[in-house]
């Protein structure tokens, strides 16, 4: 549960502090805080409190993949990894230290030349208030293969909610891991800098022997302070609604190969439709599309079944909840005609919208 500070406005009716305690629960905080401007301080501590910066720090939402093998890019969500050269082997793994996690990511190296990072960045409505606080930094680890360290390090964003170009603040001592799982804690010494306002790229690197070695981590939490507390376990809806703000997938499966993908869907032409989808909450930025159709296995469907296959699909209009996008078809549909936008049969057809960093 959480507790609200006075003054903010909740359905329309301000806290006043006046009478019984207001409180939200952590669904009522997931539907709102976005629209409502609601950040981490204006939320006391209660039986969590936002204090970990970062999102899937417990690796449980995975909406790409499950598996990656590749120089760079996202696995699960919020975390993105690369290597300098050669490709990564990354997956979700049920090998866990303890009954607080259910996965943790796992990493091996396959001709890699250089280093490898996994890495997170921080938006500036949850970095803000660390300004001129000390930084702590705890995780679960351990290393299957190798004999290689691993460092910490945080930089700021030069330019606010830009990630382009950043100034680090401090790299961290070594850590050598083991072939046991362990807790370690790692409290940085400097004071974050103004510029943390400007959003935080917060990384694990691995600069020797990322080729041979085999490690693995769960629990990663960046809270302010000098000290670690226990990791913060956010209500699963939740930890998947934060990690939607950034990227949004929906998906067919083996198990439901008939996924619909929107709200309602427009027929425009013989060859054009619009699609009309509302986001579950809203995104970072205004997000990008991309889609994968599977040998024409999206299809547009009516209540008599399927009318054509969809060849292309291209953001219309953007929203920071809603988008519309129009799909293309070579001929059969009909204007001023209500249809649905489906997979057809299909476990390897998606629609994502994209709001990450990279």
């Amino acid at each position: 549960m959480f507790k609200v500070k006075e003054g903010l406005l909740i359905g329309g009716k301000q806290v006043t502090g006046e009478g019984p305690t207001e409180v939200l629960t952590a669904m009522d905080v997931g539907a709102m805080a976005f629209r409502n401007n609601i950040t981490p301080s204006d939320l006391t501590v209660g039986a969590f409190s936002y204090r970990n910066k970062l999102i899937n720090g417990n690796m449980d939402v995975w909406q790409r993949t499950t598996s990656l093998t590749a120089i760079a890019g996202y696995s699960a969500d919020r975390w993105y990894q690369y290597a300098s050269g050669g490709t990564l082997v990354v997956s979700r793994s049920t090998d866990v230290p303890n009954a607080e996690s259910l996965y943790s990511i796992q990493f091996a190296g396959s001709a890699v030349t250089g280093g490898a990072a996994l890495l997170q960045d921080i938006e500036p409505i949850y970095s803000r208030s660390l300004v001129g606080k000390r930084v702590t930094v705890s995780f679960w680890a351990k290393q299957t293969a190798g004999t290689s360290t691993l460092q910490l390090g945080i930089q700021y964003f030069n330019a606010y909610d830009n990630v382009s170009a950043r100034t680090t603040i401090e790299t961290s001592s070594a850590i050598t891991l083991t072939s046991s799982w362990a807790k370690y804690t790692v409290t940085f010494s400097s004071v974050m800098p103004a510029g943390v306002a400007n959003g935080i790229h917060f990384y694990f690197i691995k600069s020797a022997d990322p080729d041979t070695s085999t490690w693995l981590i769960t629990q990663v939490q960046l809270e302010e302070g000098p000290s670690a507390t226990s990791f913060e376990h956010l209500p699963p809806a939740l930890n998947l609604l934060n990690c939607r703000r950034y990227y949004y997938r929906n998906s067919s499966s083996a198990s439901n190969p008939y996924e619909y993908y929107d709200n309602a869907t427009w027929g425009l032409s013989a060859t054009a439709a619009v699609m009309m989808l509302q986001l579950p909450t809203t995104m970072r930025v205004y997000p990008t599309l991309g889609y994968g159709l599977d040998t024409n296995k999206i299809i547009v469907a009516n209540a008599g079944g399927s009318v054509a296959a969809v060849t292309s699909m291209a953001l219309n209009t953007i929203d920071w909840d809603k988008v519309s996008i129009q799909v293309a078809v070579a001929s059969g549909l009909t204007a001023n005609t209500y249809y649905h936008i489906m997979a057809s049969n299909s476990a390897n057809t998606y629609m994502e919208l994209k709001a990450e960093y990279f």
